[in-house]
């Protein structure tokens, strides 16, 4: 049983350890804002949110879009010039969006 429970742990951090990582400083950053409220604070707690966004978008939303979402928002008649414009746009511009927004912001509140 215990050693089931310890697999379960590892999987789960393997799987996951960016989320493991982050919400920890998410939970501080809010307290510290809770408690002492200043630009700092909030510059750390929109880095690290867009950086747990990318993580999040890359694991799972990224599969959706890349099935789904270009599927329904481009009819089967529609131009495929437009289609794969949206699907670079959602595929590889966004990701990179966020992870460069969420480490400017968490240097923004290093230099600040």
């Amino acid at each position: 049983m215990i050693e089931k429970v310890f697999l379960a742990v590892i999987r789960f951090y393997e799987h996951n350890d960016p989320l493991v990582f982050l919400v920890p400083l998410i939970i501080i950053s809010i307290g510290s804002l809770i408690f002492k409220p200043r630009r700092r604070g909030v510059f750390f707690l929109l880095g690290v949110l867009l950086l747990l966004l990318q993580f999040e978008y890359t694991k799972v939303i990224f599969k959706e879009v890349k099935i789904d979402w270009v599927n329904q928002i481009f009819a089967a008649d529609f131009q495929l010039r437009k289609a794969q414009m949206a699907t670079f746009l959602l595929q590889e511009v966004t990701p990179i969006c966020l992870s460069v927004a969420g480490w400017g912001f968490l240097a923004l509140a290093a230099l600040i």
